[in-house]
């Protein structure tokens, strides 16, 4: 009995070494998914607040806004949204696509039909991690289709230890689209691969389909179906994904120009994709949204393109029927085909120039390896420069996110080339890979972004190469353990770390927050613990918004008919504003955020809607022509500015980009100041000192001085010049002082530090936050609102976003001395945070003593008015009345400003006389002012804060070389 069943036993064991021989990959992949699916998600908690659920960056707060609109109305997204680009509105088709549809229809699912906001949040919360996770199984069948199933398990390995761009936008909080979009571009190509495949095998002809011979069509045609679909998915997801159907095309040119050339028929090919792409127009045109041609949005321009590859598919096998007909030398083939190329776009060009321009256009921005300079705003629309002096110099990008997986992928696409050059068979599964691969490189070569897409390839032409290294040692014959001889597994092994090792880290291996500590990790997993949300530093600015502002469509209107949230609005050019609506002025990059959070209309958007204006707003000088911007029928009434706007060490330049009036650039705000490495000899930029232009700026006086008025102080900026010889020629930089002294020099009087300049060329007048020249208060914009969140030490920790409400002002009408400058001052509070200011205005008095004043801040009244009077509930009240005075008397007045008097709600004015003599005036007294201490800070610690941000300064290359 021991004896049979030790034999049973021995039998059992066999048995299950059999099966591992078999199955071993569905352990070690449902192990890969399960590793990449923790490493996404585990940071979730981070996301989610008392205040509710946040997101990474900006455009996943608007894929919010149209999931739950889909969650209201499903199946149906949203056909026009007007509670953006305020007084326009936008259809933007990237969004409230397939990927929204997806997400509304999974949150149904989870909440029973009925779900809160909160598991609409969550679902859109973890949908980049699962379809991030998911797209490691299209890209395992891609790869095992050419290389094996050890080449499926290594390209989901790369997948799964990569850090790059993929990585990013797959983890948890990142919901924007990119993620399903590259799971259904995997998906797409998978799809052709099968009907290639299947055309290969099957060999179906035009006969066929005019016999209606069913059964010998039957799985050319499912094929083609099952194609069609995965293409139509993709591009529903994604409108711009359109430039597939490019990628299909240049791959049928050379894959059916190969099979003519080397005696085989084109017709194959051609029939089965075909059908596919005929498919996918069907399914692509059904989602058309407007009757025009453009790529970002369900246009005409989808299914137009989808329906001329499948002509071109035609001509190409008829053309290959006709030579062979003639009996033409095959040779000419591929000639012919080019020509007809070329003469079909020369075609387009002529006759449809603007058309024609459009393509062009948007190819370049895919494929064009270069970006439009207000592209470059975008972090992740930059170039992946080839320049080894730029910051994101692309060897070390590759490194970072590949490791020797980048390297071992070209080995792949070489090996792959030459079987297709050398091998009877054209490989087309192989040749459409390597097609997918060189537009993907000249994709992220163009935006680095696209990344999240290169990273396909790069991971199936690795598996590609460790499959064929497998089947060269014989890998691929064995059947049961004891066929594996040691120094097959030993290859794998040490292919399998080469892969792997590049990953290993050592670091800061503790989640931000923690105790630091060194150790070794995977990067990453450390890559994927520093994921977390943006846009808390704004949540009480937009809470308050939501709260203390009047409803859209109730400005000064309280009776008025509020604007519904999620209500169904119909497409048009130029949206028609109920009275009572108004806008939000602020940089694009916070707009999502002030529709989804704030639950109020931006004037710009993150699709860069409104940039132009938002730029010549913010940059403006002058505050007519400011107001001019945003004022009419359909008016902005609040502007909202962040620390990050105003600082040279994050979104300074992003606006000169934009910016049309006047055409001006970075150096125009702020001039690079240098320092020598003393022993190199070299130069590098150490910050950025702001002229007179940037204080002038309407940003600055709003963030910086609260839209009071300033005077300069007795602050000098000192500097030397320098010749230094740069790759462009001889130019001239500002360094720090030879002598080490302080480059901010305080004096005790402005007639001091006058003489100062008038006798040091390489000097003016001004420091870090004080300007050359007089800025005059603001006269129609008043702050209501300060977010607790504070700004680093780079703004002296003031608030993180500062509010203003446009409002027409107080008008007050006053007499004093004779030609004398009049000073209106007032203190506020904001409540937020506890801490005043002083607003000061300006005025000079005419021959007869009279002035005239128009004050933006009240300083009684306010509990009359709020949002449901259809005005402001405003939070930074007056302490006090305002004090009027002048410079040539000692005497001085008050009086009170009302809230009414502030909205016109009272347009009485207020009356002042101030009183007394004259008398000569002190020069040192009036003229010596106190410095900021922060004026005097050593330029090591001007702007020692930064932060990441969806604008990106422009990477100004500064001049590194010796002196000359």
């Amino acid at each position: 009995m021991n004896q049979r069943t030790g034999q049973q036993t021995t039998v059992s064991q066999e048995q299950l070494l059999e099966w591992m021989m078999k199955w071993y990959h569905v352990p070690i992949l449902l192990g890969l998914l399960a590793f990449m699916f923790w490493n996404r998600v585990r940071t979730w908690q981070r996301f989610v607040t008392d205040n509710g659920v946040f997101f990474s960056g900006n455009d996943a707060w608007y894929h919010l806004r149209q999931t739950t609109y889909t969650v209201h109305n499903w199946p149906w997204t949203m056909p026009f949204d007007p509670w953006t680009h305020f007084p326009i509105g936008t259809a933007s088709g990237q969004f409230g696509t397939f990927y929204d549809q997806i997400v509304a229809t999974v949150a149904l699912i989870v909440g029973l039909g009925s779900p809160d906001q909160g598991t609409i949040e969550l679902t859109l919360l973890f949908a980049p991690a699962v379809f991030g996770t998911l797209t490691a199984i299209p890209v395992y069948f891609i790869a095992r289709r050419i290389s094996g199933r050890l080449g499926g398990l290594t390209a989901v390995l790369v997948l799964s230890f990569t850090t790059g761009a993929f990585l990013q936008r797959t983890l948890v909080g990142f919901s924007d689209h990119h993620a399903a979009e590259a799971f259904f571009q995997a998906v797409a190509v998978l799809g052709l691969m099968v009907a290639l495949k299947v055309a290969k095998e099957e060999k179906p002809v035009y006969e066929l389909l005019i016999a209606r011979e069913t059964d010998a069509l039957y799985r050319p045609l499912k094929a083609a179906l099952i194609a069609g679909v995965a293409i139509a998915l993709y591009i529903w997801v994604w409108p711009p994904g359109i430039m597939i159907a490019a990628v299909f095309s240049v791959f049928f040119i050379v894959q059916l120009s190969l099979d003519y050339l080397r005696g085989q028929s084109p017709e194959h090919t051609a029939f089965v994709s075909i059908s596919a792409f005929v498919v996918a127009g069907l399914l692509v045109a059904s989602r058309i949204s407007t009757l025009s041609f453009t790529a970002t949005d369900f246009s005409l321009l989808q299914p137009a393109l989808l329906v001329i590859v499948a002509l071109g598919l035609a001509v190409m096998a008829a053309i290959a029927r006709g030579f062979d007909a003639k009996g033409i030398d095959r040779r000419l083939y591929p000639i012919v085909i080019l020509g007809g190329v070329v003469l079909t776009v020369g075609t387009v060009a002529l006759v449809f120039p603007d058309l024609y321009s459009y393509m062009v256009s948007q190819s370049l921005r895919f494929i064009g390896l270069s970006t439009t300079a207000a592209q470059r705003t975008v972090t992740e629309a930059q170039p992946l420069s080839m320049d080894s002096n730029a910051r994101n110099y692309w060897a070390s990008i590759m490194n970072a996110a590949y490791g020797l997986a980048f390297y071992l992928a070209i080995v792949g696409v070489f090996v792959a080339l030459v079987r297709i050059v050398t091998d009877d068979d054209t490989h087309p599964e192989k040749l459409l890979l390597i097609v997918w691969g060189v537009f993907m490189t000249l994709a992220v070569f163009t935006q680095v972004r696209f990344n999240y897409y290169f990273v396909l390839p790069v991971a199936v032409f690795t598996g590609y190469l460790v499959g064929t290294i497998a089947r060269f040692l014989g890998l691929d014959a064995v059947s049961t353990v004891s066929d594996i001889e040691i120094h097959q597994l030993l290859t794998v092994l040490t292919i399998v770390f080469l892969i792997t090792s590049p990953f290993i880290a050592v670091g800061n291996s503790n989640a931000p927050g923690q105790a630091s500590s060194q150790g070794i990790g995977v990067s990453t997993i450390q890559a994927g613990q520093n994921n977390a949300p943006d846009g808390i530093a704004w949540q009480s600015s937009l809470s308050w918004l939501s709260n203390d502002t009047p409803e859209e469509g109730r400005y000064g209107n309280p009776n008025g008919t509020a604007m519904e949230y999620y209500g169904t609005y119909d497409q048009t050019d130029n949206y028609q504003y109920p009275n009572g609506a108004y806008g939000v002025m602020a940089w694009w990059d916070y707009g999502h955020w002030i529709t989804a959070r704030g639950e109020r209309i931006p004037n710009a958007n993150p699709f860069q809607q409104g940039a132009k204006t938002a730029a010549n707003f913010l940059l403006a000088t002058n505050e007519s022509n400011a107001t001019d911007l945003i004022d009419g029928a359909e008016s902005t009434r609040y502007v909202m500015v962040d620390w990050q706007i105003v600082s040279v060490r994050s979104k300074y330049a992003a606006p000169t980009q934009f910016e049309t009036n006047h055409s001006i650039t970075a150096n125009d705000l702020a001039v690079p100041l240098y320092q020598e490495n003393s022993q190199t000899g070299m130069y590098r930029a150490i910050t950025r000192i702001p002229t007179q232009r940037h204080f002038e700026s309407l940003r600055t006086r709003m963030y910086l001085f609260n839209g009071s008025a300033v005077e300069p102080k007795p602050v000098v900026f000192d500097w030397d010049e320098q010749p230094v010889q740069t790759e462009s020629g001889p130019v001239t930089i500002r360094t720090l002082p030879s002598d080490g002294s302080n480059p901010f020099k305080q004096f005790d009087n402005m007639s001091a530090a006058r003489e100062y300049v008038e006798q040091d060329n390489s000097s003016r007048l001004g420091g870090m936050n004080t300007p050359s020249e007089p800025i005059p208060a603001l006269k129609h914009y008043r702050m209501v609102h300060v977010s607790t969140e504070t700004g680093p030490q780079s703004v002296n920790g003031q608030p993180w976003v500062k509010t203003f409400e446009r409002v027409p002002g107080a008008t007050v009408n006053g007499t004093g001395p004779a030609n004398t400058t009049v000073t209106a001052n007032v203190t506020m509070r904001m409540s937020s945070t506890g801490e005043t200011f002083t607003y000061e205005q300006h005025a000079e008095t005419n021959e007869q003593g009279q002035f005239t004043m128009t004050l933006p801040y009240s300083t009684t009244g306010y509990e009359k008015w709020g949002p449901e009077s259809g005005h402001t509930n405003v939070s930074v009240r007056a302490t006090g009345p305002y004090t009027f005075s002048t410079n040539a008397t000692n005497e001085s007045t008050t009086a009170n400003v009302t809230e009414a008097q502030v909205i016109k709600n009272d347009s009485d004015p207020v009356t002042v006389t101030i009183e007394g003599g004259n008398q000569s005036t002190n020069e040192t007294a009036n003229t010596s002012q106190a410095v900021d201490s922060t004026e005097m800070r050593t330029v090591d610690d001007v702007g020692a804060t930064g932060a990441k941000s969806n604008t990106q300064r422009k990477t100004e290359h500064e001049p590194k070389a010796k002196v000359a």
